[in-house]
């Protein structure tokens, strides 16, 4: 070998050791950033005419697990789902309150039976009459609270759709451009492990709104299926759509036709408004605005449905008229048939006995449409009205009769236990991320190992140098000759 070859072959140990020595540095640096993965320097022997010309460098391997990655991102998106299930449920649970808080609705409910019991005791008394109208109010103001808290979840989920379906729509994007650029850069010769990072951080992003798999294509670009296998990103990415609906209110229903659902380049999704974007924080949303809610909002609204008709039950008030307002009123009249939707939010107490409103609190004793008084020691209308709210009642919320404290209370267990149960789907669903997270990390960059391979760098790097050092030396003592 000429001392020419020899040269060539140390200069290009030092420049493909000195590149090593990058990605190596790069992998140390990145180790814990989002997305990275780790590289790995691909050279060989060079030869020029049979003879050997030193060290090529054929190019940059990015190493990534693509089975424990889709499988981390399906996790990530289930995980996206049961939160947001439970975040809202949270939020409502909190208006209806545990029974041992004060202001919870059993809680306004049992007061407005201790009250009546009081004024019974003693119905000549002003104030305790008084007493019963004031926790009347406090209990139609907590029904109220709770449906408008069901339709504030309703809105703030039909928002968020909106906003998940911009972000959706604008990471879909990057993705199309990314795929654009690392095909590029693959067909020039380049290294495209940077954009591929990037890239990934992206789907990462998507997968959370909707669960997607990653399927290779040519020049490093990338194909997004849906989890039943239907293509969302293919080439050109598309555009989903969803038209948001201000001040949505609680008789609108996407199954009706009067609330948006999902389409992909204008062609409606599905029945359900989701199709085949199943999964992920998305879909959440979706089930939370049309099926948890609605539930939620028909469960109240029968709550209040039976509280109106438990006192405007025949011979509860002997005094009222057929088809009369009772004591909780219908935003201050009767309950009429097929109106029971948005009960919740319109019930009140009658004007007739509410001061506020000028009417008399001795009517709870009279009789609302009492045309005398009644004596003031004549107890018989507040303890029917005691009487009307412990007589076991049927309603759509109950297979059986129930009274009135135990039809509120299995409202709330009956979301106490929605609420229990995602808590429940959260748990596991981030216990199996963060495991797949580490078996992530596992294949990723391993700081003990790439730290050997640094020192490897170096013995190789000084042996190169040296061999440059012996020539050098070579050739001053031929020049001295």
């Amino acid at each position: 070998m000429s001392i020419s070859q020899s040269l060539n072959n140390a200069v290009s140990g030092l420049n493909a050791n000195a590149r090593r020595a990058e990605v190596i540095s790069a992998n140390l640096a990145n180790a814990q950033t989002e997305g990275y993965a780790r590289r790995e320097l691909l050279t060989s022997a060079q030869t020029v005419g049979g003879t050997s010309a030193g060290v090529r460098i054929d190019g940059i391997r990015r190493y990534s697990d693509p089975i424990v990655l889709g499988d981390r991102r399906q996790a990530d998106g289930e995980v996206a789902f049961a939160d947001t299930q439970v975040e809202a449920l949270a939020r409502l649970m909190d208006r209806i309150g545990t029974p041992d808080r004060p202001d919870s609705l059993s809680a306004r409910l049992s007061a407005v039976e201790s009250a009546l019991t009081t004024a019974a005791a003693d119905p000549s008394s002003v104030a305790r009459l008084s007493q019963v109208v004031d926790r009347l109010s406090e209990l139609t103001g907590a029904i109220n609270a709770v449906s408008e808290g069901v339709t504030a979840e309703r809105r703030r989920a039909d928002q968020r759709i909106a906003s998940n379906v911009a972000d959706l729509n604008t990471a879909l994007q990057q993705v199309a451009k990314l795929n654009a650029d690392i095909s590029r850069t693959v067909l020039t010769g380049g290294d495209a492990s940077g954009l591929m990072d990037n890239r990934q951080v992206v789907v990462d992003r998507i997968a959370a709104l909707v669960p997607v798999q990653e399927s290779t294509r040519s020049q490093g670009q990338i194909a997004l299926l849906t989890l039943s296998g239907s293509p969302l990103l293919d080439g050109k990415p598309p555009t989903i759509g969803f038209d948001p609906t201000p001040g949505l209110t609680e008789d609108q229903l996407q199954s009706e036709g009067t609330l948006s659902g999902l389409t992909i380049n204008g062609r409606p999704l599905g029945r359900d408004g989701v199709g085949i974007l199943r999964g992920g924080e998305i879909a959440s949303q979706f089930m939370l605005r049309d099926q948890t809610l609605v539930t939620a909002q028909r469960n109240i609204d029968a709550v209040a449905t039976d509280l109106v008709a438990r006192f405007a039950a025949t011979g509860v008030d002997p005094s009222l008229g057929p088809g009369g307002a009772g004591l909780l009123t219908d935003a201050g009249g009767p309950l009429l048939a097929g109106a029971e939707t948005g009960l919740a939010g319109r019930i009140a107490v009658n004007a007739a006995v509410d001061p506020q409103q000028g009417g008399d609190p001795a009517r709870l004793r009279d009789g609302l449409a009492a045309t005398t008084s009644a004596p003031v020691g004549q107890n018989a209308q507040l303890l029917r009205y005691a009487t009307a709210m412990q007589t076991p009642r049927l309603s759509s919320l109950t297979t059986t009769p129930v009274t009135a404290a135990r039809l509120v209370a299995d409202f709330g267990e009956g979301l106490s236990v929605q609420q229990l149960q995602a808590d429940r789907t959260t748990t596991f669903a981030t216990a199996r991320r963060d495991a797949l997270r580490v078996a992530e990390l596992a294949g990723g960059v391993d700081t003990d190992a790439e730290l050997q391979r640094l020192l490897q760098v170096e013995q190789a790097y000084a042996a190169n140098a040296r061999l440059m050092q012996t020539i050098q030396d070579m050739m001053q003592r031929l020049m001295e000759i």
